[in-house]
C-alpha cells in the first residue's frame, strides 16, 4: 500500500466496519465513553462493584456481538441470527445483574464466578476463529484466517499505541516548553480514544470476508516453517529426552516421580500442539512423509510421559486429597491422552479439534452448577464435618467455634490431624469465604499458617502469634480533643521483641528526634484486627501526649531451621496529638 492512500485506506476500514458490525461498534464506543467517564469523574458517582460490572458488559457485548456477525455472514437466516442475538444479549445482560450482585458479599470469595467466567469468555474468543468454519472440508481456511485475524490485530493496535504515545509526548511538551499543564487526564483520554477504540475500530474494518475469509490456499511462510523446524522441533527433542532421562532414574531408583514434573509435562504437551498447528499448512501444500511423520507420531512420543504425569498427580491426590487445582490437572492430563491418541488415529488430518474440545472441557468443568469447584467444596465440607463431629471432638464447646475454642480444638486432634483440619478450614476460607465454615468456626476466628504452637499446652495468657495480622484505615478524621493544640506526623521504627512479650515500648520521633515515648499492649492491637474505621489512641509516657495509631502489623521471625517463633515484629503508625 502506498503512503498516499494510507489515509483513505484507513478511512475505508473505518466506514466496513460500521456498515459491517454495527453492534459491535456500539459496544466498543459505549465502553471507551465510560471509560472516559471513570477518568474525569472525581465524585465517583458509581461504586467500584457497578463500575466493574459495566465494563464486563461492554467487553463481553463486544465480543459477543463479533463473533454473533461472524457466524451471521454464511448465510444463516435472518429469523434465526435475529432470535440468538435476541437471546444471546439477554442472557449476557442476565449475567451482569447476577455478577453485580454476587460480588457484593465481601464474605464470599469470587473465584468460582472468576474461573466460570473466563472459561466462557475463552470459549467465545476461540468461536470468533472456528465457528464460521465447521463445513469445511479440512482446516486451512480457519487457518488462513486466524492468521490474518492475528496479524492485523497487531498491526491495528501497534499503529494506536505509536498514536496515542504521541500525542501524550506532544499534550506533555506544552508542560516542559510553555509551561502549560494539561493535567494527566487528558492523557489517559487521550490514550483511550486513540490507544483503543481507533486500533479497534480498525481491526474491525481489516477482518477478512467473503472469498478472502473462506480462503483455501495453504500458505507457505518459509520463516514459520523454518522456526517450526529448526527451533521448536529440536527444543521439543531435547525437552522429550530430558524427562525421558528423568523417567529411567525413578524407574532404576524404584521411585514416585515429584509432584512437579506435571508442569514439564504440561511444557511438552504445549509445544507439541504448537508444533501440529505451524506445520498444519506446509503440509497440506508440500504432502512431505518427514511432516507427516512427526505430526503423526511425535504424539506417540509422548504418551509414556503423560503416564508420569499420571503416577505424579495419584500421588498427590493420595497425600493431600482433593482440591481444584488437581481436579482441573488430572483433566488436563486425560485431555492429553485424547489429543495424542487421536493425532495419532486421524494422521493430524484436522487440527482445529484441539483447541475447541479443549474450551469444551473447560466450559463444562467450570461453568456449570456441578463444576470442579463445588466438588472441591462438598469433598472438603464432608472431611471437615467428619473430623468435627466424630466422638472425640464432641467433647468440645457446641459449634460454631470461637477463636479460643477452636485452638483449644486444634490442641487436643494429633499434630497431623491438627494440620489436615486447620489447611482444609483455610482452604474452604480462602476459596469459597467465610460463610462457607461459618458452621464449624465464627467469622472472627483464625485459620492459621504456621503450627508451631499445635506442640504447646493451650494457655489462658497472652497468646504467641503464629501467623501475620494487621490493620489499618486509609480515609479517617482525627477528633482533636480539647486541650491538645498540635498534631504530629510522627515515624515509629519498627521493633522485635521476644514471642511471649506483651508490652511493647516505641519511641515515636518527628524530623530525627524522639517526641515521646509509647507504651503498646499487644492485645489492644489484637483487639483490632478485624475492625478498625477510625484511629484509635495509645497512652504516652509524658501526660501531654497521646498516639493515634492509624496502621498495625505483627509477624512472626521464624528460626530457617526449626520454623519456631523465635521473635514477633511490631510495626505501628499514626499520629501524636500535643497539649498545650
Amino acid at each position: 500500500m502506498k503512503l498516499s492512500s494510507a489515509p483513505q485506506a484507513i478511512i475505508n476500514a473505518l466506514q466496513n466496519c460500521i456498515k459491517r458490525f454495527p453492534v459491535a461498534v456500539a459496544f466498543i464506543t459505549a465502553l471507551t465513553l465510560f471509560l472516559i467517564f471513570l477518568i474525569i469523574d472525581e465524585e465517583k458517582t458509581l461504586s467500584g462493584q457497578a463500575n466493574g460490572t459495566i465494563v464486563y458488559y461492554l467487553s463481553v457485548g463486544y465480543l459477543l456481538s463479533l463473533t454473533l456477525r461472524l457466524w451471521a455472514e454464511d448465510g444463516r437466516k435472518q429469523r434465526t441470527v435475529l432470535i440468538v442475538n435476541i437471546v444471546a444479549h439477554l442472557l449476557l445482560l442476565a449475567d451482569a445483574f447476577y455478577i453485580y450482585h454476587t460480588t457484593g458479599d465481601e464474605r464470599q470469595t469470587n473465584w468460582e464466578l472468576y474461573v466460570a467466567h473466563a472459561a466462557t469468555i475463552l470459549s467465545l474468543w476461540l468461536s470468533l476463529f472456528f465457528l464460521s468454519f465447521f463445513k469445511e472440508r479440512d482446516n486451512i481456511a480457519s487457518w488462513n484466517f486466524t492468521k490474518r485475524l492475528i496479524l492485523n490485530s497487531i498491526i491495528c493496535y501497534f499503529i494506536g499505541n505509536v498514536l496515542s504515545g504521541g500525542f501524550v509526548l506532544l499534550l506533555t511538551s506544552f508542560n516542559f516548553l510553555f509551561n502549560i499543564d494539561l493535567g494527566y487526564k487528558w492523557m489517559l483520554i487521550a490514550e483511550t480514544l486513540i490507544g483503543m477504540l481507533l486500533p479497534t475500530l480498525l481491526f474491525l474494518g481489516r477482518i477478512p470476508q467473503g472469498e478472502q475469509k473462506f480462503d483455501r490456499k495453504p500458505l507457505d511462510s518459509n520463516f514459520l516453517n523454518a522456526v517450526i523446524r529448526y527451533l521448536f522441533l529440536g527444543l521439543e527433542g531435547l525437552y522429550i529426552i530430558v524427562l525421558y532421562i528423568y523417567a529411567t532414574l525413578i524407574l532404576i531408583r524404584w521411585e514416585l516421580p515429584n509432584g512437579k514434573v506435571s508442569m514439564l509435562v504440561v511444557v511438552s504437551m504445549v509445544g507439541l500442539i504448537l508444533i501440529e498447528f505451524g506445520l498444519y499448512p506446509v503440509r497440506k501444500l508440500q504432502n512431505k512423509n518427514t511432516d507427516n511423520f512427526i505430526a503423526r507420531y511425535l504424539p506417540v512420543a509422548i504418551l509414556p510421559l503423560l503416564l508420569l504425569m499420571t503416577v505424579g498427580i495419584i500421588r498427590r491426590f493420595s497425600d493431600y486429597g482433593v482440591t481444584i487445582s488437581r481436579l482441573y490437572l488430572i483433566t488436563l492430563n486425560l485431555w492429553f491422552y485424547f489429543v495424542c491418541i487421536t493425532l495419532f488415529l486421524t494422521k493430524a488430518r484436522r487440527i482445529n479439534w484441539i483447541t475447541i474440545s479443549f474450551a469444551l472441557i473447560f466450559l463444562l468443568t467450570s461453568a456449570f452448577p456441578i463444576n470442579y469447584f463445588s466438588i472441591t467444596r462438598n469433598c472438603m465440607d464432608s472431611k471437615i464435618r467428619k473430623m468435627l463431629y466424630s466422638t472425640d471432638m464432641i467433647r468440645v464447646r457446641k459449634f460454631p467455634l470461637n477463636e479460643r475454642q477452636y485452638k483449644h480444638l486444634l490442641h487436643i486432634l494429633t499434630k497431623e490431624e491438627a494440620v489436615e483440619l486447620n489447611d482444609k478450614m483455610r482452604y474452604m476460607r480462602e476459596y469459597f469465604g467465610s460463610h462457607y465454615t461459618d458452621a464449624y468456626v465464627k467469622d472472627t476466628t483464625e485459620v492459621y499458617f504456621y503450627y508451631d504452637f499445635l506442640s504447646d499446652t493451650p494457655s489462658q495468657s497472652t497468646i504467641v502469634e503464629n501467623y501475620y495480622i494487621g490493620n489499618g484505615c486509609e480515609d479517617f478524621a482525627i477528633d482533636i480533643s480539647e486541650g491538645y493544640e498540635k498534631i504530629f506526623r510522627v515515624y515509629t521504627p519498627t521493633v522485635t521483641v521476644p514471642p511471649n512479650q506483651n508490652i511493647v515500648q516505641l519511641v515515636a520521633e518527628f524530623r530525627g528526634e524522639a517526641l515521646d515515648t509509647v507504651f503498646v499492649n499487644l492485645d489492644t492491637l489484637r483487639a483490632h484486627k478485624h475492625s478498625m474505621p477510625a484511629p484509635f489512641p495509645l497512652p504516652c509516657a509524658s501526660n501531654h501526649n497521646i498516639y493515634m495509631v492509624t496502621h498495625f502489623s505483627i509477624s512472626p521471625l521464624n528460626d530457617s531451621r526449626t520454623h519456631k517463633v523465635e521473635s514477633i515484629m511490631v510495626d505501628v503508625t499514626g499520629f501524636v496529638l500535643q497539649k498545650k
